[in-house]
């Protein structure tokens, strides 16, 4: 006899299936507008078909997937046009976490960005000597690093706003990379990035991190040209 699955378990296959599936799209395994069969990718990640639905029903209402009557479930469209409203955005929050972590930090906040900028800088090595998984890596530690910069904001929407900007931000570099346009050496913003926030040179900060964005999103631009 099949033991009947539990509410918690139910949650938690979904919860998991959603994750899967919205990696898939972030880091480009699902190209922009693919259908996305449930039949299919509860095959391949093995799971109900049931937490497929839910799964893309919810990346519906984060605007990475699309749903249509009669054509069923894809994932969204990408464009230049929508890139760049995403990073006028991008900047205009990030400034205004910037802003308000410089005012209300302390040592802990401090600390955090010196750790997380090494963690950064050791993961950047590991992509210039082209190892194994370094890029993967590079990713994590990079999120973590801009988080860090802004870990003292105290403003629970802004963040929120800006975390749902920067997956979708990770999914146009992901794109920028798929389509063999070569990585850019950030390295050295990153570190002007640090160094300013530390100094709580806020007006450099934030002319630094609206360049930083802008530069991500040339590269975008430079791939479309490219494909």
């Amino acid at each position: 006899m099949i033991k009947a699955a539990q509410p918690d378990d139910t949650r938690s296959l979904t919860e998991s299936t959603y994750r899967l599936i919205r990696s898939d799209i972030l880091s480009g395994s699902i190209q922009p507008e693919n259908k996305m069969q449930i039949i299919d990718l509860s095959q391949r990640h093995g799971t109900s078909a049931s937490a497929v639905r839910e799964a893309l029903s919810r990346l519906v209402s984060e605007s990475l997937v699309t749903l249509e009557v009669q054509k069923g479930f894809r994932a969204a469209p990408m464009s230049v046009r929508e890139f760049q409203e995403i990073t006028d955005l991008r900047i205009m929050l990030e400034m205004q976490a910037i802003r308000s972590a410089i005012m209300l930090g302390g040592e802990d906040w401090e600390a955090e960005i010196v750790a997380a900028y090494y963690r950064l800088e050791l993961a950047e090595k590991r992509v210039a000597r082209q190892e194994i998984e370094a890029a993967i890596d590079w990713e994590a530690r990079n999120r973590d690093f801009h988080d860090a910069l802004v870990g003292a904001c105290d403003s629970q929407w802004l963040m929120r706003l800006r975390a749902l900007l920067y997956d979708h931000s990770t999914r146009y570099r992901s794109y920028s990379l798929s389509t063999g346009a070569m990585r850019r050496d950030s390295s050295l913003e990153h570190q002007l990035l640090r160094t300013a926030v530390l100094a709580r040179n806020t007006d450099e900060a934030c002319a630094l991190i609206k360049k930083h964005f802008q530069a991500t999103l040339d590269t975008y631009r430079s791939s479309v040209e490219l494909s």
